[in-house]
């Protein structure tokens, strides 16, 4: 039988060690958690070219699958808004947001992803991601602000795709613009 339990190991490890004294303090972390991640799997959803309810359904399946298989229980997961407007390019290319396709293959490009980042994890490849430099991250990360803003002042103000000027050349098809036409 201990052959089983060590097959398990894996399974929620992160609360292998959990101790009940710690639960008022985590419902507080819980609750703080709740007020800045609702709003911002939303804004990242719309971000996305999605409906905001999707980005609420990626949080919940992210937290609930990195307890299961992560070993770090002080880490936070779910839809990130600086991939948010790669999916949207990658995603608009091949349907029209708000259609049925274009939910189906979101869904279908985030469980590739997540299959090949396990695949990664197991064929231990994470070395690769030592090889991007850190002016190409930071530089990547800056842009990701631009973009939200740019899409929440689309949004505010109703420009419409049609009345307004692509703010960035190399995402044109994203559906995210920023200054109207004049």
């Amino acid at each position: 039988m201990p052959v089983m339990t060590k097959r398990r190991d894996w399974l929620f490890a992160s609360l292998r060690d959990y101790s009940p004294a710690w639960l008022s303090g985590d419902l507080i972390a819980a609750m703080t958690l709740a007020a800045i991640a609702i709003p911002e799997q939303l804004a990242t959803a719309r971000l996305t070219g999605m409906p905001p309810m999707s980005g609420l359904f990626a949080f919940a399946a992210g937290t609930f699958a990195f307890a299961a298989f992560g070993a770090n229980r002080f880490v936070s997961v779910g839809a990130d808004s600086t991939i948010a407007p790669i999916m949207a390019g990658a995603l608009v290319a091949l349907a029209v947001p708000g259609a049925v396709q274009y939910a189906t293959m979101a869904a279908m490009l985030a469980l590739l992803v997540g299959v090949i980042l396990l695949l990664a994890r197991l064929l231990r490849v994470g070395w690769i991601a030592d090889l991007l430099s850190i002016p190409v991250i930071t530089g990547f990360r800056s842009d990701s602000p631009m973009w939200s803003a740019a899409r929440a002042i689309s949004v505010f103000f109703r420009w419409s795709s049609e009345s307004a000027c692509s703010c960035s050349v190399s995402w044109p098809r994203a559906g995210i613009h920023a200054f109207p036409a004049r």
